[in-house]
């Protein structure tokens, strides 16, 4: 369905084999067509952050409360790297509000860049980002290799200014109940490391 609710396609399951369709098969189905719906659903602008484009806190709530229980269902690994830009309030303070923007924008680029297109990147407001991964295999370390290679490619006096810390969690069933837990608890992740990085510039 699309964001004004009418049907638009459809999500098709095609196998080479015959093979028995169970339940939990069923479940698995629909649960995809709804995160089908909620991504279109996200693209609104409602759903989409105006200044960078990508997911605002409203559709990444969306995306991943659906998520959450799909992976958990086949048991399939979820990482939340949680961001917070650096020196940011210097960027707007010392080059303007404009600058500031751009570097909002670009770091925005380099999560699109950075991550695979089934990651859910998004703002979540002012200069805090956050990017869910999930599947059998994450590769967050890459991505983060990835990031940090982009950013020295920077052009602009304001891109060259962007500096990021980030926290990073594993979802743990036992310890998050929700998607909110699982930010909380990524967000304290990222302030430590933005202090051991203050610390370490002494």
């Amino acid at each position: 369905h699309g964001p004004n609710g009418h049907r638009i396609g459809t999500l098709c399951l095609i196998d080479r084999l015959p093979r028995s369709f169970s339940p939990k098969d069923e479940e698995t189905l629909k649960d995809f067509a709804a995160l089908i719906d909620d991504e279109l659903a996200s693209s609104s602008k409602i759903n989409v952050d105006e200044m960078t484009g990508i997911a605002n806190r409203r559709g990444f709530t969306m995306v991943a409360e659906h998520v959450l229980p799909l992976c958990q269902r086949h048991g399939l690994a979820i990482e939340l790297l949680f961001f917070d830009l650096d020196g940011f309030k210097t960027i707007n303070d010392t080059l303007g509000h404009q600058a500031g923007d751009e570097a909002l924008k670009f770091f925005a680029r380099i999560l699109l860049k950075s991550f695979r297109k089934a990651d859910v990147c998004a703002r979540l407001g002012g200069d805090e980002f956050v990017v869910m991964m999930a599947g059998e295999r994450i590769f967050s370390d890459r991505a983060i290799r990835e990031m940090e290679s982009l950013a020295a490619r920077a052009t602009t006096e304001a891109e060259r200014l962007v500096r990021w810390s980030v926290g990073r969690v594993k979802y743990d069933p036992e310890r998050h109940s929700d998607i909110d837990s699982l930010l909380d608890d990524a967000d304290s992740r990222m302030y430590s490391d933005k202090t051991r990085r203050q610390q370490s510039l002494g």
